[in-house]
């Protein structure tokens, strides 16, 4: 019988499920999944302060860093579960899964921004501030809801990389010229 061919950061897409899943570990039997969530066609809101109350101004992309409810990066029972699925879970390879698209790692740019599974620190966000011919150089920001904050600069294989997010490379871009301009 021929075995299914996954990959680490690949989008699937199970037979009779909705929302789409990134691949995040891959082993002889079965795959580890968690949602993707969808990065375009958010509402923008803005606290009206005559009416108490949120108000819808338009729609924005989501940044990469609200892309998952920071308290479930680390399979916290009692987070929140987004559109019904849990978030980390193995499904069996021998299921209906479809790849939809694998992670675009050979077109990562300087400002895109990405999302890794790191070992201790769980899902985290960083941008890239240089790519080298295997590594990248990541500027990373974790999130104030998870088990540590902060930010910090790491090299990284682009092997890790899960979910590339260009929407505001070309914002990295000018202000890297900005800086060079007033130095």
């Amino acid at each position: 019988m021929r075995r299914k061919v996954f990959s680490v950061g690949d989008i699937v897409q199970i037979k009779d499920e909705d929302i789409e899943l990134v691949v995040f570990a891959v082993d002889e039997d079965a795959i580890g999944v968690f949602p993707f969530y969808d990065v375009h066609d958010v509402d923008d809101r803005r606290w009206n302060s005559e009416e108490m109350d949120w108000e819808v101004v338009g729609e924005r992309p989501m940044e990469i860093i609200e892309w998952y409810n920071p308290a479930a990066r680390f399979d916290n029972d009692e987070a929140p579960v987004k559109y019904g699925v849990k978030f980390r879970r193995m499904v069996p390879r021998s299921g209906e899964i479809e790849v939809l698209r694998s992670c675009p790692r050979s077109d990562i740019k300087v400002g895109d921004w990405i999302l890794v599974d790191e070992p201790d620190k769980g899902l985290i966000c960083g941008i890239v501030d240089e790519a080298l011919s295997v590594e990248l150089k990541v500027h990373f920001y974790h999130h104030k809801c998870a088990r540590s904050q902060g930010q910090w600069n790491a090299q990284i294989s682009f092997d890790d990389v899960l979910v590339v997010d260009s929407t505001y490379r070309h914002l990295y871009k000018e202000c890297e010229r900005e800086a060079k301009r007033s130095a």
